[in-house]
């Protein structure tokens, strides 16, 4: 099954997301030439195209990452938020900013967890919050890695948020990793979900720990 993911992907990759590139190209070659040629109608379609194939490339690459689990663990956490900042961007009115640091030191569980808190966090912003701007930040220092996602919207009451917002997840992946996880937000005041993991000692550490006290 592995193997078949892997030569899926490959084909996506060689050939579906080449011809996607080749049509984004010719799309906006095709707005430049209407606009040029004062045909605003015919601009405005070829320019609507090209936002529809740069979408869908995002979409596309997300799923190659589904497909290709190595290719995931290989990947620098700040590289994947920054895709996934490119993906709400490429489907959707929002600017979405995105400071991400590598996070090496974070394992592997907690990577994917803290990508998928991103990707909720950012995919409710998205459709929920109708605001202008979305701004990421990934840090990591001595052992500890925080994540922040907040967005300029309209907000929303926690107390009285359904579970279609998303928020039950999010709070479920953190607490499968041991992250601390807050969401604030108040109607008009806009959104932020703030996520904090730290890493444990092990029992050599402890160890070292106790006798130095």
């Amino acid at each position: 099954a592995e193997d078949e993911r892997d030569r899926i992907a490959r084909d996506l990759h060689d050939s579906v997301t080449q011809r996607m590139y080749s049509v984004s190209f010719l799309a906006d070659a095709l707005a430049h030439q209407a606009a040029d040629g004062d045909d605003a109608d015919t601009a405005a379609t070829a320019r609507r195209v090209r936002e529809l194939v740069i979408s869908s490339l995002a979409e596309l690459r997300a799923l190659l990452f589904e497909l290709q689990p190595q290719a995931f663990d290989e990947t620098p956490l700040g590289l994947l938020i920054e895709q996934l900042g490119e993906h709400a961007a490429a489907t959707s009115d929002l600017r979405v900013d995105v400071e991400a640091q590598p996070a090496s030191g974070v394992p592997p569980h907690v990577k994917g967890a803290l990508y998928r808190i991103t990707q909720e966090a950012l995919s409710n912003a998205c459709r929920h919050s109708g605001g202008e701007r979305v701004r990421v930040t990934l840090a990591e220092a001595d052992g500890v890695a925080s994540l922040v996602v907040e967005d300029d919207g309209h907000g929303f009451d926690v107390a009285t948020a359904t579970t279609g917002r998303g928020l039950a997840n999010l709070r479920r992946r953190a607490a499968q990793t041991g992250a601390d996880i807050e969401v604030g937000t108040t109607p008009g005041g806009g959104t932020i979900v703030e996520v904090r993991w730290a890493r444990q000692p092990t029992a050599t550490e402890l160890v070292g720990i106790e006798r130095s006290t």
